[in-house]
């Protein structure tokens, strides 16, 4: 029995292993294959074989018959309707170019503006990939401006398709990122007068001209004998963006005189606009100038050039150009931009200087193929996008930081730069630079320029330590362009806490000559240490209001030895101390407060302690002696009011003043006298 089994399977194995391998069916013969594999129950027979056959075939035309390789995608074919070797790997990332087909049969829905839904879709462009929108009857439209996660990833890019790119912030420390940068790569170069037109003889300022794929191109037309003869872009921005060669651009003539028909241009060459932060550092003399008046000339701004802002000194010797020397950094300028120096007395012509070098930007930057990504912040200028690093740690030592002063004054002077004068009409330059959360580490000093407010965010929150190395003489933070000798207008530091170098010395933390704001410092700390906290002088621009609340100032005496008072405040200005501010800590035997010559000053809540001689000192012996009105102040302090020799009577008005401990309230120098102990209720004059 046995032994016939043993048989019997032997045979079955043989048959099946013989059993030559099946072709790949169709659907129609797998159905006609079920009628008659399994027959109902009145005809055929239901057999094994049969089953595994029917199986078998299941099976076979559901695989490939062909070797498929491994990884790659099974495809169902489109006449046969088996499956196939696609050909293309599972392991491939991309889709090829050539496998995306434009249409709206390959869209899937979504918004790329956040409101509306429309068609989109992952297709090719000058970059890899992008999400694009379909449009009828012109196809997909690439440009939708890419995020990319670091400026530092950006730079390794190709960006021709986009006319700006966004960054995600910061993928190492100083890095830059996390705002707007705009592509101005097609920006006008050189262009032809090909329509001379029609104009009276004469300079025209401020042209704007329309045509063209781009925007933005504006300048001086200069007409001679009726026609057009020379157009110069002038400032910032003034070479547009988004042109193409061959570009016809058409004059405005609602600034030119006698236009009509207007001038036009035609655009020769494009290419990248300078980067507004790019700053101006070295010129040459190109003309020395003739006849000029001997002397040295402040607040000089040169004429002529693609840029703006730039301000400086000229010393004339020997009736010509001896030296310029830059107080105020231009941008947005090109090497070889030439210059002309106006406002020197005296010059039958004037003297010319040329752009030689230009500092590296450090918020914008060239992609791949050398593209210029202006740095263009929707709203603050931020330290970080210029590279700055708050890695200050109380403890360390100068060299174990970062010097942030190079980021930080690239942002301030980015700030100040605008297309014009703020005063003039149409004019306009400054805005906010916010110094985020952290402690920073800054060397040589900071300039908050014109119409520029330079923020925290918050006492406490911004720190700015300065360098120990920093000389004695320095001065931390200036309000304006010292050098200038002009009145500059809001420069204003806020909400930030700075802490002073060890040097000891007679700097101030915060000094100016000439800016005027009414409310220039507001909620700053101020730990001197071994320098004043606030000194002004000169008072450059005339009579004007410099104001001050919600401050605090820490002095050491031990080094900040010059004698000085923390506030040196003269200069025939009104200044204003408001919002219970307060004082601690003076220079051996000197003042918390001093109010020198001119002016009209008001202090509303002022707290004087830790060693203050002097809370409040009165300086008129000068010329124009200070009208000082003083609201609820507050020692203690060996004096709290102190009247020095020379000050007119009735000339100080004091309302409520407290001595807290301090051993005279009002001590007039003359008499050497207490005119006042105790409570000062009401008002009273001295």
């Amino acid at each position: 029995m046995w032994r016939v089994l043993n048989v019997a399977m032997w045979v079955l194995l043989t048959v099946t292993l013989a059993t030559p391998a099946m072709a790949q069916k169709t659907k129609a013969q797998l159905n006609t294959e079920v009628g008659t594999t399994f027959p109902d129950q009145t005809t055929g027979q239901i057999t094994p074989s049969g089953v595994r056959a029917f199986q078998n075939d299941v099976i076979n035309s559901i695989m490939p018959t062909a070797p498929v390789v491994n990884n790659n995608f099974a495809s169902f074919d489109g006449a046969t309707g088996l499956l196939k070797d696609s050909g293309i790997s599972s392991s491939s990332q991309f889709v090829a170019n050539a496998n995306i087909i434009p249409g709206p049969a390959n869209t899937f829905k979504g918004t790329t503006d956040g409101l509306a839904t429309s068609d989109i879709a992952l297709t090719a462009c000058s970059l890899t990939y992008q999400i694009t929108k379909w449009v009828a009857g012109t196809g997909w439209q690439c440009g939708i401006n890419p995020v990319v996660p670091s400026r530092a990833i950006a730079a390794t890019l190709n960006l021709s398709a986009f006319r700006a790119v966004t960054t995600q912030g910061y993928t190492t420390p100083g890095d830059g990122g996390g705002t707007t940068y705009v592509n101005k790569n097609s920006a006008v170069n050189t262009y032809t007068i090909t329509t001379a037109g029609t104009c009276t003889n004469g300079t025209w300022a401020g042209v704007k001209f329309s045509g063209g794929t781009g925007a933005g191109f504006a300048g001086t037309v200069t007409c001679s004998g009726g026609v057009a003869t020379a157009v110069t872009p002038i400032g910032a921005g003034s070479r547009g963006n988004g042109y193409t060669a061959g570009d016809v651009l058409t004059a405005s003539c609602n600034q030119i005189g006698g236009c009509g028909p207007a001038p036009q241009i035609t655009v020769a060459t494009i290419g990248n606009a300078p980067f507004t932060d790019a700053f101006t550092s070295t010129f040459t003399t190109v003309s020395g100038g003739s006849t000029c008046t001997n002397g040295t000339y402040y607040g000089v701004a040169p004429t002529g050039g693609n840029g703006s802002r730039l301000m400086g000194v000229a010393v004339i010797a020997g009736n010509v150009l001896s030296s310029f020397t830059q107080s105020t950094p231009g941008g947005a300028y090109k090497v070889g931009d030439q210059l002309t120096l106006t406002g020197i007395t005296g010059c039958a012509t004037n003297p010319v200087i040329q752009v030689a070098t230009l500092s590296s930007p450090l918020g914008s930057f060239t992609d791949s193929v050398g593209n210029a990504l202006q740095y263009a912040p929707e709203s603050s200028v931020s330290v970080k996008h210029f590279g700055a690093v708050a890695d200050f740690v109380a403890g360390q030592t100068d060299g174990d930081a970062t010097d942030n002063g190079p980021a930080m004054r690239a942002a301030l002077q980015y700030a100040s730069i605008g297309n014009g004068p703020a005063d003039s009409t149409g004019g306009y330059n400054g805005t906010t630079v916010y110094v985020p959360q952290g402690a920073y580490k800054v060397c040589g000093g900071l300039v908050v320029y014109e119409y520029t407010l330079f923020r925290g965010a918050g006492w406490g929150a911004s720190q700015i330590k300065q360098c120990n190395s920093d000389s004695a003489g320095t001065n931390f933070v200036t309000l304006g362009d010292s050098s200038s000798h002009v009145g500059n207008f809001e420069n204003k530091v806020w909400d930030i806490t700075l802490f002073g170098g060890f040097l000891s010395g007679s700097a101030y933390m915060i000094y100016s000559n000439n800016a005027q704001s009414g409310d220039a410092i507001a909620r700053v700390a101020i730990y001197g240490l071994s320098r004043g906290c606030v000194k002004y002088d000169t008072g450059y621009g005339g009579q004007s209001m410099f104001g001050m609340r919600g401050w605090l100032c820490v002095i050491n005496p031990t080094y900040f030895t010059s004698g000085g008072p923390a506030f040196d405040l003269s200069g025939n200005f009104g200044f204003v101390i408001d919002g219970q501010s307060h004082i601690a800590g003076a220079s051996a035997g000197g003042s918390g407060v001093r109010f020198g010559d001119g002016g009209t000053n008001f202090v509303n809540g002022l707290h004087c302690e830790g060693g203050v001689t002097n809370c409040i000192s009165i300086n008129g012996a000068g010329s124009s002696p200070p009208m000082t009105t003083i609201i609820g102040a507050l020692g203690p302090a060996t004096n709290l009011i102190h009247v020095e020799t020379g000050t007119p009577a009735n000339f100080t008005t004091v309302i409520n003043a407290r001595p807290s401990g301090a051993a005279c309230t009002v001590y007039m120098q003359a008499t050497a006298s207490c005119a006042k102990t105790g409570n000062q209720l009401g008002l009273a004059t001295y």
